[in-house]
């Protein structure tokens, strides 16, 4: 089993010097944005807040060029602005409201807005993402100097709901 806990280790901290060590973490952050209007700029949300024409300010000489932009142009929503000028498109089955195509599926939270259930979409590109996260988790533990021994344990979880009914069942 030391084998195992040595080569894990190994490999995590290979992993992860190779995504880290190329990139800044504004850079990450700026291609992940970039990334992501790109596959929103059709939406409705992606028209009415001109992402075509936001991502012209990507390859602006200013590199914050493209977030002044952004900021001036797409507001900061609270959960309950969003779901009423947004989300709730989609809650009634609406197709590329916020993002391409139509959501089946919403998570179920509860906080200190001013309903008690809070209905947010999930996609399954956020799926995806949600499990890419995992992954990248388990291989932030290469910024950890960790005993090899801790990764040939069976400790280490990484948790969330299953329990998925489609938006009709809601």
């Amino acid at each position: 089993m030391a084998i195992i806990g040595s080569l894990l280790k190994k490999g995590i901290t290979f992993r992860q010097s190779l995504e880290q060590k190329y990139s800044s973490p504004f850079d990450l952050q700026k291609a992940e944005l970039k990334k992501l209007m790109l596959q929103a700029r059709s939406t409705q949300f992606g028209e009415y807040y001109q992402f075509e024409s936001l991502l012209w300010a990507f390859k602006h000489p200013d590199s914050m060029a493209f977030y002044d932009a952004f900021k001036k142009t797409v507001p900061v929503f609270d959960y309950d602005s969003l779901f009423d000028n947004w989300w709730d498109k989609t809650r009634q089955g609406r197709s590329n409201v916020c993002w391409p195509g139509r959501v089946k599926y919403f998570a179920l939270s509860s906080g200190t807005s001013g309903d008690t259930t809070k209905y947010i979409p999930v996609t399954k590109d956020m799926i995806k993402a949600i499990r890419r996260t995992g992954v990248r988790q388990i291989l932030a533990l290469a910024n950890f100097d960790l005993p090899e021994k801790i990764f040939s344990k069976g400790i280490l979880m990484l948790g969330g709901s299953a329990n998925l009914r489609k938006a009709e069942t809601l």
